[in-house]
């Protein structure tokens, strides 16, 4: 009977080591996000701000020149700069679409620690 037990709580004990790495990998792999998201938005800025800045040398450029020759390339530029910050928006989001997994782990890492705690207090008392 105690050689049951003990194998059960074994078995539990390695299901929850299991599911701590996992947890701990999964962590990481969030923190990464995080840090290359926030990388992303700061170089989304820097995009908008030449955005803006190329916007201003256009109304410049046009009111001293009715050419379109010259309004050519900022558009072009713009346009590029338009896509990229796209691209951003979407890379940004569709890094955290996966948090909702996570969402699982932990309440399962709070089942089996508290199912660790619990059997812990029984073997403690059951010891002596």
């Amino acid at each position: 009977m105690k050689s049951e037990k003990v194998d059960r709580l074994a078995k539990e004990n390695s299901e929850i080591e299991t599911t701590l790495d996992e947890l701990e990998e999964s962590l990481f792999s969030l923190r990464e996000a995080y840090i290359q998201s926030r990388q992303d938005e700061q170089q989304q800025g820097e995009l908008r701000q030449q955005r803006r800045e190329l916007i201003r040398k256009g109304k410049k450029e046009a009111s001293k020149d009715d050419k379109k020759d010259k309004k050519d390339p900022i558009k072009t530029e713009l346009r590029q700069i338009e896509r990229q910050i796209v691209d951003l928006d979407n890379k940004i989001a569709s890094r955290f679409v996966d948090i909702t997994i996570f969402k699982d782990q932990f309440w399962q890492i709070v089942r089996f620690a508290g199912l660790g705690i619990v059997i812990g207090w029984i073997l403690k008392t059951i010891a002596g």
